[in-house]
């Protein structure tokens, strides 16, 4: 193995093992400082590699957190969903294929500007194209926002942003930090000083902004009880257990008249709207609270029927909203029009929900 060959599989496994510490720095785990740490490793990656070099490592590292990231979905289609292993697991391979497409692309996009100055790319061009690649992520093919870089920061002085510019924000400053120090370690400049002493500014006043309040109280309190009961998957979807699962729920709710508002989670009432009792509106509507609970709906058209994952809002009417962001692989199947017969062999239990379309009342 030449020195060249040698220095391409090194930089290929670093962005591997940066993908899977980025995975690390979210939920359950929490350890963010390995986000900075990772987004450090693959700039650093970049900074010196060829397009190729920055789409496949791009690539590697995207397949490596989303590897770690969303693997625990196989237990989710496989031990709850009744679905074969083999066939959870090309669906989980398929899906964790496609999520490290965003950060190959993202290589790419920072690649097209690899004449321009080391810090520059570093500290703008790298950081604003991970972040338009995540925009990207979060409404294409309903979107998938899962693991962006914001969202490991929630117990850090960068959440008290969120209430100005959202998850992009924070991760923008991360990256921007993160591109920071790489950029300090491969050139001591006036630039880079003054990159990193605004950025300690922002994590300062990060800090400082957890005094803010950015809500006020408006009215009353509402008193709020939330009934979940622990019904397995596939207790839930088997009919034979449908009447026992829905008459649970009403009766742990029955005790809570005292409060305004109970509510069940999404899906909680595992049948459509329209096979829905009268005996069960009944007790809703006898119960003094209201009731915000999740269920299905369909929809029969000349051309099919639709099939919605819904709230419906009991009160002094029946409110409807329909899910319009869909998990892909769990609720939906992306780019059907290639992959349909494929994922109609692989049976995957109660994934073929439709979005909706139209502006929807709150």
């Amino acid at each position: 193995m030449t020195p060249q060959i040698l220095f391409r599989v090194l930089k290929l496994l670093s962005a591997a093992c940066a993908g899977g510490m980025y995975a690390l720095s979210f939920a359950p785990y929490y350890w963010w400082p390995l986000s900075l740490l990772s987004l450090f490793i693959l700039f650093a990656v970049w900074l010196k590699s060829s397009r190729l070099m920055a789409v496949a490592s791009g690539f590697v590292f995207g397949t490596a957190a989303f590897g770690v990231g969303v693997s625990w979905m196989y237990i989710s289609l496989h031990t709850y969903g009744g679905m074969s292993g083999m066939s959870a697991g090309l669906a989980i391979a398929l899906a964790i294929v496609l999520l490290a497409l965003y950060p190959a692309l993202c290589g790419a996009v920072q690649a097209l500007f690899r004449k321009y100055p080391a810090s520059a790319r570093l500290c703008l061009v790298m950081p604003a194209s991970w972040v338009l690649v995540e925009w990207l992520r979060s409404w294409l093919f309903t979107g998938f926002p899962w693991l962006s870089a914001g969202y490991a920061y929630l117990d850090t002085p960068l959440s008290n942003y969120v209430p100005i510019g959202g998850v992009y924000l924070v991760g923008l400053i991360a990256l921007l930090s993160a591109g920071t120090l790489v950029s300090l370690f491969h050139r001591v400049s006036p630039w880079n000083g003054v990159m990193a002493l605004l950025l300690c500014g922002v994590w300062f006043g990060g800090w400082m902004l957890n005094t803010t309040a950015w809500t006020r109280a408006h009215g009353g309190p509402v008193k709020v009880a939330i009934v979940q009961n622990n019904f397995s998957l596939m207790e839930k979807w088997d009919a034979d257990e449908r009447a026992g699962i829905i008459g649970k729920y009403l009766r742990i709710s029955q005790p809570f008249t005292d409060t305004d508002l109970i509510v069940w989670p999404e899906a909680a009432v595992p049948d459509y709207v329209d096979n829905l009792s009268e005996r069960f509106w009944r007790s809703i509507d006898e119960h003094p609270a209201d009731f915000i609970f999740g269920a299905l709906q369909r929809e029969v058209s000349g051309d099919g029927t639709r099939h919605y994952n819904s709230v419906i809002a009991a009160s002094d009417q029946i409110m409807v909203y329909r899910k319009q962001h869909l998990v892909p692989f769990g609720e939906y199947f992306p780019l059907k029009w290639l992959l349909g017969p494929l994922f109609s062999r692989l049976e995957i239990p109660m994934s073929d929900f439709d979005a909706w379309k139209s502006p929807q009342v709150p």
